[in-house]
């Protein structure tokens, strides 16, 4: 994918996707064999389960991440799931395309919503989008997380400046945990939920 060349904007734009998928799957998948994957959430407190999101991300880039919860509650339902994938994608986000010094996390709830508020001392969108989303996989990574955000009658904001970006995400409470066998998008399936993309 990296050697297509993608000077056409019809070309670029499918290329960066394919790209930004590859790379997400990759990374949930060296997760999994890790064993230290954020999405099998089991009796995780959503305060362990950021916990772990951030220690993964410092291990991978060797960027400080510090994060701050107002949640202990376990991670138990599937819009808590959705929250923390979201989170590790708006990291992951921000440790390759951002290039910052830092990054802070936090998580709290307002009775009706959790959500998230991913902030980052780096560069900011436009410097690390280029000349469009066609020539960094940061234009489809946020993509991927409003999508995901409108699927669950959530909301996703992005402020950014050349001094750094926040990223908040608030989903509903309340949505039940997927049996097993079954995704995060309602499919049946015989295989454990590596990606959702």
């Amino acid at each position: 994918l990296e050697l297509v060349p993608v000077g056409d904007p019809a070309v670029g734009r499918p290329v960066g996707m394919a790209r930004t998928e590859v790379d997400l799957t990759l990374e949930a998948t060296r997760s999994v064999m890790r064993g230290v994957d954020p999405f099998d959430h089991g009796d995780k407190t959503f305060s362990e389960a950021v916990h772990a999101i951030a220690k993964d991300t410092i291990d991978r880039f060797a960027i400080p991440v510090e994060v701050s919860t107002e949640l202990d509650g376990p991670v138990g339902d599937l819009n808590g799931a959705a929250l923390c994938r979201m989170v590790r994608e708006a990291l992951t986000n921000a440790a390759k395309h951002a290039r910052p010094t830092k990054v802070h996390v936090l998580i709290g709830s307002d009775g009706r919503h959790v959500w998230a508020a991913v902030s980052d001392d780096g560069r900011g969108i436009r410097a690390a989008t280029g000349d469009g989303p066609g020539r960094s996989g940061m234009g489809f990574g946020l993509a991927f997380l409003h999508e995901r955000a409108a699927s669950l009658d959530g909301s996703l904001d992005v402020g950014s400046t050349s001094e750094g970006t926040t990223i908040r995400m608030s989903i509903p409470h309340g949505a039940p945990a997927p049996a097993f066998g079954e995704d995060l998008d309602g499919e049946r399936t015989g295989e454990p939920h590596v990606a959702d993309h």
